[in-house]
């Protein structure tokens, strides 16, 4: 996969991070930490190789007066990052933040990790693009006992009781925000005397951002990807395709429109559960009008159960 270094690489890099951090202080009131930071998955491996999905990575400073900068990394780059004294810190990363899909909204400085968002681009038609296969991480410490997201992996916090320079490696892990789906329908036609008519489908309820602690929002995606028909069968299916998650204790909901005519809106599994989309999961739903009562079954399987397919 080609890597976009270009965009991460800025002069005076050292001196830069020291200036910014710590700009309006003596830097008698700084601690100053020097070192590689390393981006790994959950499995240990570095995203940088070429075994990884992750292409582009942007790493954001937040420390306990909230946002400070944006840190130019690169693989087995050296950083130095300058914190004022008991303050906390927090490195936000995110991998794969393409442009032409996603609008990226960063923090202003001193903002909280809130009010930044990651936000779905619309198309012409109205409805969402696929998502990215956009990947999340924070290395945080635990100064003052604040929290700026969910902690991962367990990882030694960074010490900012004491002056001068530390060497360490930071160790940032990074996991997969997004979902996948695919929707299969049976039997449609049949259910409709052999004519099933010029259909589409909208998926709803997934969110359309997350913030800069990798929560959803209340914003809410409208996805529409495209229906073909298995020929010779009575059978209609999309590709699988990359999604936001679903909000926390919330779910999505499938919409097939008939000739312009919602015909069925499909929320909850055969099972009684509600539809989900689970970060870092494939989704399978399969819609079946062959029975007396309608039959929906969703099945979640491992990213990588199948080769990723985005057509919409």
């Amino acid at each position: 996969m080609k890597r976009n270094g270009n965009l991460l690489l800025y002069p005076m890099l050292g001196i830069l991070f020291l200036l910014q951090g710590c700009v309006y202080e003596s830097l008698n009131d700084c601690t100053t930490y020097k070192g590689i930071l390393s981006i790994v998955l959950p499995d240990g491996c570095d995203v940088t190789s070429d075994s990884t999905a992750v292409g582009t990575i942007g790493v954001y400073q937040f420390e306990s007066g909230g946002f400070v900068r944006e840190i130019p990394w690169a693989r087995g780059g050296e950083v130095s990052i300058g914190v004022e004294k008991e303050k906390s810190l927090a490195l936000v990363a995110w991998g794969n933040l393409q442009t032409d899909t996603l609008q990226v909204i960063p923090p202003s400085v001193g903002a909280s990790p809130d009010s930044a968002r990651i936000s779905l681009r619309t198309k012409a038609d109205g409805y969402q693009f696929p998502a990215p296969d956009l990947f999340y991480g924070c290395y945080e410490s635990d100064s003052e006992g604040i929290r700026y997201s969910p902690v991962i992996e367990e990882i030694p916090p960074l010490s900012v009781r004491t002056r001068g320079v530390q060497t360490q490696t930071f160790s940032l892990v990074m996991e997969r925000k997004v979902s996948a789906l695919s929707v299969r329908i049976f039997h449609l036609a049949e259910h409709f005397d052999g004519v099933p008519g010029n259909l589409k489908l909208l998926v709803r309820g997934t969110c359309a951002s997350l913030d800069f602690r990798g929560n959803p929002t209340n914003a809410t995606a409208v996805y529409a990807p495209v229906l073909r028909t298995v020929p010779n069968t009575d059978e209609w299916t999309t590709s699988l395709f990359r999604i936001f998650p679903t909000p926390k204790d919330d779910g999505m909901d499938l919409e097939l429109y008939r000739n312009d005519e919602l015909i069925l809106t499909v929320r909850v599994n055969d099972e009684g559960n509600r539809l989900q989309a689970i970060s870092g999961k494939e989704i399978y739903i399969t819609v079946d009008f062959r029975y007396s009562r309608l039959y929906v079954r969703s099945i979640v399987k491992p990213w990588g159960s199948t080769e990723q397919e985005v057509i919409l």
